[in-house]
């Protein structure tokens, strides 16, 4: 029997993810896609759809409120701000997926002018004062750049 899995539009993050939590999991899930994620943990809270694939900052304060039940972390390791919800794979399943954020500009951008943005952007993500407002949103900052191209992953999905 398949359940109602709420996630993003065809394309996004979530959307991807939700095709790959059914063979993982060995479960039969139907995807109902919404424009974001705010409508996402709506239709979980209001119970339109019985699962949602989303990240772990939109449903944060829910599941401490105990308004949801996170399942599992689709990443390698437990959440920092989740400590005791367990990863899919210490749960024996081979669920392991990532979520990034990716700042791009126009094509044909001079050299001198990415490599100030890398640089003042990798500073900021490597700062306390955003490493603390992110962690208290739940993310989970890990800034990596490479030569014309900037690369800080957010929280694994929950």
């Amino acid at each position: 029997m398949a359940f109602l899995n709420g996630n993003d539009p065809q394309g996004g993050n979530s959307f991807v993810f939700a095709n790959v939590i059914p063979k993982g999991l060995g479960i039969d899930m139907m995807k109902l896609p919404y424009p974001g994620h705010g409508p996402t943990v709506t239709a979980l809270l209001t119970g339109e759809v019985q699962t949602a694939t989303l990240p772990v900052p939109p449903v944060l304060e829910h599941a401490r409120a105990g308004t949801v039940k996170i399942l599992g972390i689709a990443a390698e390791q437990r959440h920092p701000q989740l400590p005791d919800v367990p990863t899919f794979r210490e749960q024996g399943h081979d669920v392991v997926v990532g979520d990034f954020v990716m700042i791009v500009g126009p094509k044909g951008m001079p050299d001198e002018v990415k490599a100030k943005l890398s640089e003042g952007i990798l500073a900021a993500a490597r700062s306390e004062g955003f490493a603390a407002a992110a962690a208290g949103n739940g993310m989970v900052l890990r800034p990596g750049g490479a030569p014309g191209r900037l690369r800080v992953p957010r929280a694994p999905p929950g």
